[in-house]
């Protein structure tokens, strides 16, 4: 009798164990993601306020100048690739309608009203300030930093948005061997 209720009771220990440690595990996981995560916010914000202040940008979009948008988009991609980690970002600029003006990645599509499937426009239309925000698309869920572009009297003209997936998290948790 003494031995049945020693192996139960190591077997209560053992798996009051695995539980602990399956929670320090999901928990470290957590912190690593949410660190990851948070630094790919403060690039996107920091980086879409920089960007929405180009004065280039708040007048392709007054002009309807498309080339000059392209140019200025290009010029910013080059520019990322050559000095920092994030090779593959994404910018969207978009008229004050909340109509695809240029798409950095794909120069040809444009001219979509994206009001009926882009909450976060019309949230930077209203509210005029930067933010950042996860948002599905035709791409999946994505990081999406936005902010607001004004002409020279501070009237809103349109909004930048500055866009991120999670390879890089993904890639990371799986050079850890942790899958994401």
């Amino acid at each position: 009798a003494i031995g049945v209720v020693l192996v139960a009771t190591l077997l209560n220990n053992i798996s009051k164990v695995k539980e602990n440690v399956y929670e320090r595990e999901v928990n470290s996981l957590k912190k690593i993601l949410s660190k990851s995560i948070e630094g790919k916010k403060i690039v996107g914000l920091a980086s879409v306020i920089s960007m929405a202040n180009d004065k280039h940008l708040s007048q392709a979009l007054i002009d309807n100048d498309r080339q000059k948008a392209i140019l200025v988009l290009a010029e910013i991609s080059k520019q990322f690739k050559q000095s920092t980690p994030y090779k593959n970002i994404k910018l969207h600029l978009h008229t004050k309608d909340t109509i695809s003006f240029v798409r950095s990645w794909n120069r040809n599509k444009y001219g979509d009203d994206l009001s009926s499937f882009r909450p976060s426009l019309l949230k930077i239309k209203k509210a005029q300030t930067p933010f950042i925000i996860f948002e599905a698309g035709r791409a999946g869920l994505v990081l999406r930093a936005v902010a607001p572009l004004f002409d020279n009297e501070h009237n809103y003209v349109g909004s930048l948005e500055f866009i991120q997936g999670l390879n890089s998290v993904a890639k990371y948790f799986h050079k850890e061997k942790y899958n994401f």
